[in-house]
């Protein structure tokens, strides 16, 4: 009997595995032993030790080493003040200035902690009240653009992970609101969220939902005062997961990995800020497209060289990894979420970090293989040259 797939390959990203846990046991019960042999598999394999990229400004990333969490970018380098078996989970770089939202622990032990810090030097931000035998997870930051503070915190919370709210508090100046709750499970658990500040001062919330046959992604406004009710973004027969959102001018492009009936593309839609209404999605991508990654370049440099800045002022860039063909794909997006312009890196390494957008291509940074023992011996920049659009 034909069996579904989670990807045309399964060299899956681990992270994405563990990220997702829920999901991907719900699709391995489709899949007999040997699946569910390569699912545990990948759940005892060590996480590596985390790169994460400022959605705000590609070229920013943290990285633990062996002296701990460290933040790394163009005339900047400088420790976090995380502890060292802290998980990253957010960062932004707004008004030149960073932060930071982690878990340290495992289970209901686990903490949010957040830092922040300029180029020069860096502090903790009060977490919010632990909860007692509550695990906490995906930590996401809504941080005014200007003034460069934060204004609200939202995470998945719950008893069982099966069961995990999504939660959310204000920023008060010296700490934080009682949280409240902003979508309940319903039948299953929720993963993978991620947040933008709209370009009108508003929140939104994207996220992936069980609703008893398949995953949906749901969202959530926050506007006069009040978050709205939970509505589905997607709401087929079919599993979407691993959402990314970030502003555009006037609205927001959310993108996330849906099945096509039998492998995995990618799926991108607008959301309109004046009417409040998602705009129909675009499918793009090769077979096996999975764990998209929304992120801008903030100098005026990149607008000019972008097709279609987005609010930020720079390119409004995706990149997610694909297995046929098998590669990393670095895609520029219109404001509407239809693919511009892309180019492809090796799939051995890790995701790539754009450091620069031109006429030419992407510049990324030096790749490093998903092999730890491979040595970076080239630190120059690698362009990556402009291909055709993925269909």
């Amino acid at each position: 009997m034909p069996q579904r797939q989670i990807s045309s390959h399964p060299d899956l990203s681990v992270l994405v595995i563990r990220r997702n846990l829920p999901f991907v046991m719900r699709r391995v019960a489709h899949r007999g032993r040997g699946m569910i042999t390569l699912a545990l598999a990948f759940l005892v394999l060590p996480v590596s030790a985390a790169e994460i990229r400022s959605t705000d400004d590609a070229r920013i990333e943290a990285r633990r080493g062996t002296d701990g969490w460290r933040l790394d970018g163009p005339s900047l380098s400088t420790a976090i003040d995380l502890p060292t078996t802290a998980l990253v989970h957010d960062l932004r770089w707004v008004a030149d200035r960073w932060f930071v939202a982690a878990i340290d622990g495992e289970g209901v032990d686990a903490r949010i902690v957040l830092a922040t810090g300029s180029a020069s030097d860096g502090d903790r931000l009060p977490g919010p009240a632990p909860m007692p035998g509550f695990l906490r997870r995906a930590p996401t930051l809504l941080v005014e653009p200007t003034r460069g503070v934060p204004e609200a915190l939202a995470w998945l919370e719950g008893h069982d992970p099966r069961q995990l709210e999504v939660r959310s508090a204000r920023w008060l100046g010296a700490g934080w609101s009682e949280p409240i709750t902003v979508a309940t499970p319903a039948v299953g658990t929720q993963t993978a969220l991620d947040a933008a500040r709209l370009d009108d001062g508003s929140w939104l919330l994207v996220w992936s939902a069980f609703d008893g046959l398949d995953d949906d992604i749901l969202w959530s406004r926050f506007a006069d005062g009040a978050w709205s009710a939970p509505a589905a973004l997607t709401a087929d027969d079919r599993f979407d997961v691993t959402p990314s959102v970030r502003a555009v001018e006037g609205g927001a492009v959310a993108v996330w990995s849906g099945d096509d009936g039998g492998d995995y593309r990618l799926e991108a839609a607008r959301f309109d800020a004046a009417t409040g209404r998602w705009g129909d999605a675009v499918t793009f991508g090769g077979r096996g497209a999975f764990d998209p990654e929304l992120s801008t370049l903030i100098p005026a440099a990149a607008k000019a060289a972008s097709s279609d800045g987005a609010a930020s002022g720079g390119p409004l860039l995706l990149t997610y990894r694909q297995e046929v063909p098998r590669a990393w794909v670095v895609a520029e997006l219109s404001t509407d979420g239809t693919v511009a312009r892309s180019a492809s890196a090796e799939a051995a390494m890790r995701r790539p970090r754009v450091l620069a957008v031109d006429t030419d291509g992407v510049r990324i940074a030096a790749p490093r293989t998903a092999d730890s023992t491979v040595k970076r011996l080239d630190r120059e920049p690698v362009l990556l040259r402009w291909e055709a659009p993925a269909d």
